[in-house]
């Protein structure tokens, strides 16, 4: 099998290099590129080692952004040709369409159900149910839009990564017209018309990624202008990249602005938006390059490594992601190990070459009808749709469980009470959805308390205003520690809402103040730099140590142990390392007299077993660490009385 796939592999690489450079004295002709099969396996591979949780490259979903250049660039190429030959036919453009893309989606939507039916939990299958319904109608980028945060800490879902097929497929649903009426109308001007497009799309977005960034990732036309760069460079003509000290200095320095953002920009920044500009400025300047003649770095694209790789990109885009979230829900993990990571890589690869082999050559080069196609994409997409409503219908179809299991698993869906989450700053959220008014209210009959850090701060609320005595008020921020580096923090909330806070602790308007967080190691100094900050201000303080964590989600690992007859499951996924940043924080707080709660303790045992459920049989923790309703008062509760 794995000779056969090389072999045709091969063949394919081969075919390519019977291809030349496109002719420039020749601007309506489309010419096949072998180089840009090469920059897209530039793209792709970021994007997994992105998903895969390879730190370094912090940037590497703006792989994405350059694969909409690559596709505005050849999609365009082929419909302006056609166009000012007096040939392009809609219907057969979009009959391409079809045989290039829903052909290998639909069989991974189709493995992927499967896949979910057989490892997910009802509360997982029945929110799959829904995206696989979105997917299939090529609108999972408006579904992800209101219901989850690409960014977001949970990002399990195996169809996420659809939202980018939608986009396009919306491009290509608009993008035929509209280069007809220009054509028709503005033929003269038509470059005009698209530069005008572009920079108001460009606008929109920069605009967004500040005011609705959750918007401005998903929604297409935030996003024309990347396909629009690819547009233009078929409409361009530069003469001076005909000299090759020109064109190997154009294409060297995009492909550095292109690395240089795989490392530089990090999810936390406002994008997209002119922050998305550099790595398609990039893809801009190879293609253009390429497109004049050879140049050093299109001579490393059309490697053969490199190139097959270009080749698969589309099926390992597909199969990338569904593969990592299942890994995470079998076995389950939260970090991937390296060698978790290689499984995966090998994983991914194997299927995406079969995938290229036997679902996506034979599909392109069908000899069907276009009746016979149209009428089989539709079925298809609409026996998937039809799928997914019955898993919404089915609820998750929680009879695959016994009902323990079922029970324990449906803590993956608690969270904070109304109250404390509407008083957390998400990922991405802005400081003006910030409500002072309700989340540090004062009450005159009781002591006020303020309690300040991240996630790990917000999942006591509940047990402190249950069992403190006391108004507890809350302003936390999801990865902002209660600390002065805070200030510097690269998420603009986190700094706001620090300088905020230490405005509001200087007027002394509380009678104590609480800091939690997820603690790390190398924070002693800034604590101890925040304590005596708080000190020097007469002000009260109380440190909250971390929680136990887990290397996979608790209710799932519970559920897990009940499933095989191991108790000792959650023990054996304990993050090792968290009780000696218990001691640490310890220490900091004891050199400086303020009084300290250990989560750590409360719940674990000196042999370094942990307590995963309550005495009511609620799991303790939700995810990897986040404390459930039950959890935070059990908790809270056990540490107050100590």
């Amino acid at each position: 099998m794995t000779t056969t796939l090389l072999q045709a592999g091969m063949r394919a690489l081969g075919a390519g290099t019977t291809r030349g450079i496109p002719d420039r004295a020749h601007p309506s002709s489309f010419t096949y590129r072998i180089d840009i099969d090469g920059l897209r396996a530039l793209a792709v591979l970021p994007v997994m080692a992105f998903h895969m949780g390879i730190q370094r490259l912090s940037g590497g979903f703006v792989g994405v952004d350059i694969f909409f250049v690559i596709s505005g660039y050849l999609i365009s190429a082929r419909i302006i040709a056609d166009v000012e030959n007096r040939r392009f036919s809609i219907i057969d453009f979009y009959l391409r369409r079809i045989r290039r893309i829903f052909p290998a989606l639909f069989v991974m939507l189709a493995g992927t159900t499967i896949a979910a039916a057989a490892i997910s939990y009802p509360s997982d299958f029945r929110e799959y149910g829904r995206a696989l319904v979105a997917s299939a109608l090529s609108v999972s980028n408006i579904y992800f839009w209101s219901s989850q945060d690409y960014f977001s800490a949970d990002q399990a879902a195996p169809l996420l990564h659809t939202w980018s097929l939608a986009v396009e497929e919306q491009f290509y649903l608009l993008f035929p017209p509209l280069i007809l009426v220009l054509f028709l109308s503005l033929r003269q001007r038509m470059t005009l018309a698209l530069w005008l497009l572009l920079a108001a799309s460009l606008l929109l977005a920069s605009v967004e990624a500040f005011r609705n960034p959750t918007l401005a990732f998903y929604w297409p036309h935030t996003r024309i202008w990347e396909f629009l760069i690819g547009t233009l460079l078929v409409r361009a003509r530069l003469p001076l990249l005909d000299r090759r000290p020109v064109r190997d200095a154009s294409a060297f320095f995009g492909l550095a602005i292109i690395v240089a953002s795989f490392f530089i920009i990090n999810k936390r920044m406002p994008f997209p938006g002119l922050l998305a500009v550099p790595p398609c400025l990039g893809a801009a300047l190879l293609i253009a390059a390429g497109e004049h003649g050879e140049t050093f770095p299109s001579r490393l694209l059309r490697l053969p490594p490199v190139r097959f790789i270009g080749l698969i990109s589309y099926s390992l885009y597909l199969w990338h992601w569904p593969i990592i979230a299942f890994f995470e829900q079998a076995k389950p993990t939260q970090f991937l190990s390296v060698t978790d990571k290689a499984l995966v890589g090998a994983a991914t690869l194997i299927v995406a070459s079969l995938s290229w082999r036997f679902v996506e050559q034979p599909f392109r080069r069908t000899k069907a009808g276009k009746r016979r196609v149209f009428l089989s994409a539709a079925g298809a997409a609409a026996l998937l749709a039809g799928a997914g409503g019955a898993i919404i219908v089915g609820n998750g179809y929680p009879g695959r469980l016994s009902v323990e299991e079922q029970r324990l698993a449906s803590y993956a869906l608690d969270r904070a009470p109304p109250r404390a989450q509407g008083c957390l700053g998400l990922l991405r959220s802005r400081f003006s959805d910030f409500r002072p008014d309700v989340c540090l209210k004062r009450d005159p009959k009781r002591n006020d308390i303020l309690l300040i850090g991240d996630s790990h701060a917000n999942h006591f609320w509940h047990g402190l205003a249950r069992f403190s005595g006391a108004n507890v008020m809350e302003a936390t921020v999801n990865g902002c520690p209660p600390l002065l580096s805070s200030l510097s923090s690269d998420d603009p909330l986190c700094r706001e809402m620090t300088r905020y806070l230490l405005q509001r602790l200087s007027s002394g308007r509380q009678d104590k103040v609480i800091l939690s967080a997820r603690w790390r190691k190398g924070q002693a100094k800034d604590l101890d730099r925040m304590l005596s900050w708080l000190q020097n201000r007469h002000i009260e303080t109380v440190v909250v140590g971390p929680v136990p964590e887990y290397n996979g989600p608790l209710p799932q690992l519970l559920a897990l142990a009940f499933r095989r007859n191991a108790p000792d499951l959650p023990r054996k996924h304990l993050i090792h390392g968290v009780r000696a940043t218990d001691g640490m924080i310890a220490a900091v707080a004891a050199r400086h007299g303020v009084r300290y709660l250990s989560p750590y303790r409360a719940l674990c045992s000196d042999d370094g077993g942990c307590t995963a459920i309550t005495p009511g049989g609620a799991a303790m923790q939700h995810d990897y660490g986040h404390l459930t309703t039950e959890g935070s008062d059990y908790v809270v509760e056990h540490m107050l009385r100590t």
